[in-house]
């Protein structure tokens, strides 16, 4: 069953734990949800991950489907971007790549 993002949002309300997001880094939008009360933690919590999108007056609707995705590869629907989920780790390949080339930059 696909959920919408609006939905999943709203179930947060009433779930005890924090809501963590993974975002595409190109479009900047979201393709994994975590809902936890324990960040890492493998059993406690629910997942959620992007599997369709619905275009309506030129905004993309996003649908997730509820399963693990840890590690998992994902395509983002919107832009076509495709790439591991790394929202288990602090930063991810790309984002430190980016750091990197940023402090060499400023160094110069």
């Amino acid at each position: 069953m696909l959920v919408p993002y609006e939905a999943i949002k709203d179930s947060t309300k009433n779930h005890p734990g924090f809501m963590r997001e993974q975002h595409c880094m190109t479009c900047r939008n979201v393709l994994a949800i975590e809902l936890t009360d324990k960040f890492g933690s493998l059993y406690a919590g629910e997942w959620y991950v992007v599997k369709q999108c619905i275009v309506l007056a030129n905004e993309p609707h996003l649908y997730y489907e509820k399963k693990r995705w840890y590690g998992n590869r994902v395509k983002c629907p919107v832009c076509g971007r495709e790439g591991r989920l790394p929202i288990d780790k602090p930063y991810n390949w790309e984002l430190i790549q980016k750091s990197k080339e940023e402090r060499n930059a400023n160094r110069n």
